[in-house]
């Protein structure tokens, strides 16, 4: 039985939300700098805290915010946020949403797969297969396989007739399932390591996000201390 496993339905997703993460930072790096650096751990300047501003988010940004030049974003400033918002939701999240489908939806002693000749997708285990997405579809197993001949059960369940011969000369047979069994365990530690994979990605998607949108959410405020710290300085000269 020649078939794709599970890596090999997701490693385009995987690219994507590699390739779109390491994009968007870098945007984010070049066009939503405002002076230099702020270390992590560096000291926050005084006037951040008077003006409200939250310590971890003005970390998490990494940059420094001057007082003197801190302005209101504009409307061009949104846009580029929410574009590079939405680059780094749309790029994680279609890995987040294909990989998390897939190892929620797979009953536990059953692999995914898709046949590589018919372009079909199913779920097998040593002794059924299911389909798949809608596993209500069809179901296989050697009683049913020695019911009919192929062609009619594959007509019966909308299927191609080489993914019911395929299924039908190995689940249930004790010569292939030493490697079906072999199939199932690989994809539950790929489930584990899926799921592993998207936790990271979650993360990064959050911190990402909440840089790119923190000049939004720090530079007002800034700016409205500085307005009525000299609003205040200018009524007790006077």
């Amino acid at each position: 039985m020649q078939n794709d496993s599970l890596w090999s339905e997701l490693i385009n997703p995987l690219i994507v939300a590699i390739v779109g993460g390491m994009i968007t930072s870098f945007l984010q790096h070049k066009t939503l700098q405002t002076s230099s650096h702020n270390k992590l751990f560096k000291p926050i300047p005084e006037y951040v805290i008077n003006a409200g501003v939250n310590t971890f988010l003005y970390r998490l940004f990494g940059r420094k915010i001057n007082i003197e030049n801190a302005k209101i974003p504009s409307r061009k400033d949104y846009v580029l946020i929410f574009t590079l918002s939405l680059g780094v939701l749309l790029s994680i999240g279609c890995f987040s949403y294909f990989s998390l489908k897939i190892v929620i939806t797979t009953p536990d002693g059953y692999t995914y797969l898709r046949n590589n000749k018919t372009d079909e997708s199913f779920l097998i285990s040593e002794d059924s297969a299911i389909s798949y997405p809608n596993k209500k579809q069809w179901y296989l197993d050697q009683n049913i396989c020695h019911s009919d001949i192929y062609q009619n059960i594959a007509l019966k369940n909308n299927m191609t007739y080489e993914l019911v011969y395929d299924i039908c000369t190995s689940v249930g047979l004790e010569n292939e399932k030493d490697t079906i069994k072999k199939r199932v365990l690989k994809f539950q530690k790929d489930r584990e390591i899926i799921i592993g994979i998207n936790f990271i990605f979650i993360a990064y998607c959050i911190v990402m996000i909440t840089a790119i949108c923190a000049p939004a959410l720090i530079s007002p405020k800034i700016v409205r201390y500085r307005e009525k710290y000299l609003e205040d300085k200018f009524l007790n000269n006077h």
